[in-house]
């Protein structure tokens, strides 16, 4: 059986140790805790990728060394032109992956589909993190940890997100996700598990032409208590939302939360609303 933390280890430890110091987070915080300190700290959305698309290469993800150093140099010079990236469901599994089997946690990539999907092929990244009753299923982008296959538990509950497991007689699972005040959840089934690099650099590959994500420009960075996502039209202006988990509920119900929204004309008028709120500066996804 192939060795998953061997796969996903990071080939150059300091690089891994300066990454966790970066986002907060040490082996005793707990894998729940890494997988909401990643959300916090590295911004998910779609302009890494489209950067790439557009200069001709793959969408990023196969290489969690080569993200993790982009990452780290989008998000420690904020002052700089360059600013920082949104990243994608596969490169953020794997950033995570890296961190994980580096602290020796178990780390196996899970490709999943769109149930509910609106094109013929959305394709979506998540991980099996941990071993036997420790084990969960992660979703980087949405920061969301849910309690593995076969517990007991199966909901769960962060700031923005809503997340619920259901176990399925031939070995597979799927989840739920509600996030803000969207109505319709997005419904994940899982197909494959223990993806290699290999397998990940296809997934990468196919997302280059086939995906359910916006064509468009997306941030998302996860807050100590919601989410601002910031989202480019088609006519150029920018949707710009912040929504907040309410401080009564028990964290079992479905989330809407209390939100923020307006639309500014521009995208450099978006990356001064969204640095206003995070002091995170956002990359041009054209430039």
């Amino acid at each position: 059986m192939r060795d998953e933390n061997f796969e996903w280890g990071c080939a150059d430890r300091g690089l891994a140790d300066e990454l966790g110091c970066a986002i907060g987070w040490s082996h005793s915080d707990g894998i729940s805790e890494l997988v909401r300190a990643v959300a916090r700290w590295v911004p998910a959305g779609t302009t890494a990728k489209l950067r790439t698309v557009l200069a001709g290469d793959t969408p990023p993800g196969s290489d969690p060394d080569a993200v993790a150093r982009r990452v780290l140099a989008g998000r420690t010079s904020l002052a700089s032109e360059s600013g920082a990236d949104a990243w994608s469901c596969w490169p953020l599994v794997t950033l995570v992956a890296l961190l994980a089997a580096g602290a020796g946690v178990p780390a196996m990539v899970v490709a999943a589909r769109n149930r509910g999907a609106t094109v013929p092929v959305d394709l979506h990244g998540a991980l099996l993190l941990g071993s036997g009753a420790e084990q969960v299923i992660a979703d980087p982008y949405f920061g969301l940890c849910l309690p593995g296959p076969g517990a007991a538990e199966c909901a769960a509950v962060v700031p923005g997100t809503f997340g619920l497991r259901q176990d399925h007689g031939d070995g597979r699972w799927s989840y739920r996700l509600l996030c803000g005040r969207w109505v319709q959840p997005l419904v994940f089934s899982s197909f494959g598990v223990g993806l290699d690099r290999a397998d990940v650099a296809m997934m990468c590959r196919l997302s280059a032409t086939h995906s359910g994500a916006s064509p468009r420009p997306l941030f998302r960075l996860t807050l100590g208590d919601g989410v601002v996502n910031a989202a480019e039209s088609a006519d150029g202006s920018v949707t710009c939302t912040q929504w907040w988990h309410p401080p009564d509920r028990d964290g079992l119900t479905p989330f809407y939360g209390t939100c923020d929204k307006t639309v500014v004309p521009t995208w450099d008028v978006a990356v001064e609303w969204f640095r206003a709120r995070t002091d995170v500066a956002i990359a041009h996804p054209y430039r």
